[in-house]
Parts: C-alpha cells; structure tokens; sequence
C-alpha cells in the first residue's frame, strides 16, 4: 500500500479531489424518474455504466444533458417509454 510521509514539524493543508462513486450515481439517476423536476447531479465518474444509464434515459424519453465537468442534468417529467432496450441493459455491469 502507498503511504506519504511527512516530516518537518509543518502543518498540512490543501485540497484533495475525490472522484464520485458509480454505486451513488447510478440509484440517484434511476431516482430522477420518480422526481418529475429537474434534477442536477455533480461529481459524476466517468465510466460505461454511467454513459449507459445516461443514454437509456435519454432512449426513455428523458431531457439528460452532460457538460464538459461531468455534471447532470436531468428531466424525467417528459419520459413517454417505460420498458428499458435489452440490448442496452445487457452491456451494464451494475
């Protein structure tokens, strides 16, 4: 296991960034059916699953846009499909 050794006597400040997780992100994204606003969503890890929960929503009939910093947006209100495509279930590993 790495580890970091600090010596000198200093105090330690900064910031550290922690990448979101996958198991929060994905029942929070199956979670923004049930809201019937927009919802929005930070932090999001870049992975398959995610980018396949993001386009069965947007197959589903939900308004999903991703900016450049892998933050959500998502509008469930206008969902008109309610079974999800096999073919596109069947890649996620979640």
């Amino acid at each position: 296991m790495a580890k970091i050794v600090i010596e000198g006597g200093r105090t330690l400040n900064g910031e550290v960034w922690a990448s979101g997780s996958k198991n929060a992100v994905l029942p929070i994204l199956a979670g923004a059916i049930l809201s019937g606003k927009t919802c929005h969503i930070s932090n999001v890890p870049h992975l398959q699953d995610v980018t396949t929960t993001i386009e069965l929503l947007g197959r589903m009939g939900g308004e999903v846009v991703l900016n450049e910093r892998m933050q959500i947006e998502v509008n469930c209100s206008t969902i008109n499909e309610y079974e999800a495509p096999y073919d596109l279930v069947k890649t996620m590993r979640a």
